[in-house]
């Protein structure tokens, strides 16, 4: 996993939908990806599917009707293998990736579906890169 970007390019990144389909080696190599070209104490906000989100627990029903009961062979969706457990499992993985876990929700303002993390990058090792205006990039 490499970006076709130099070192601090961004002051933030985000994703939505997309890490519970990864190991957690391969987030590790993400997020310390990412790490490199986030720019020191820019941010990285993840929406990340909690594994006792509203929405798991409604699409494992729905598969169980319909692969068990009535027999079909149905997938909504790439396995999702990394589904958040905790505020801890979060904090673990940014951390050994170069950032701080500088937020973490989940709960009925967004109805239990998913986790809002945020990690903010350590300020060690990589200059802030800027356009040619003089103003930081955002991805």
């Amino acid at each position: 996993f490499n970006l076709p970007f130099p070192d601090g390019s961004f002051d933030g990144a985000y994703n939505l939908g997309v890490v519970e389909n990864f190991e957690k080696d391969e987030l590790h190599r993400i997020f310390s990806e990412l790490r490199r070209v986030i720019r020191p104490g820019g941010k990285l906000v993840i929406f990340w599917p909690h594994a006792h989100a509203t929405s798991v627990a409604i699409l494992n029903s729905m598969r169980w009707v319909l692969n068990d009961v009535f027999k079909k062979d149905v997938s909504f969706h790439p396995p999702e293998v990394s589904l958040v457990h905790s505020e801890d499992e979060a904090r673990g993985l940014l951390e050994s990736s170069g950032f701080e876990l500088e937020s973490y929700a989940f709960g009925p303002r967004d109805l239990y579906v998913q986790a809002v993390v945020v990690g903010k990058r350590d300020g060690g090792g990589v200059s802030t890169v800027s356009d040619t205006q003089g103003q930081g990039r955002s991805a």
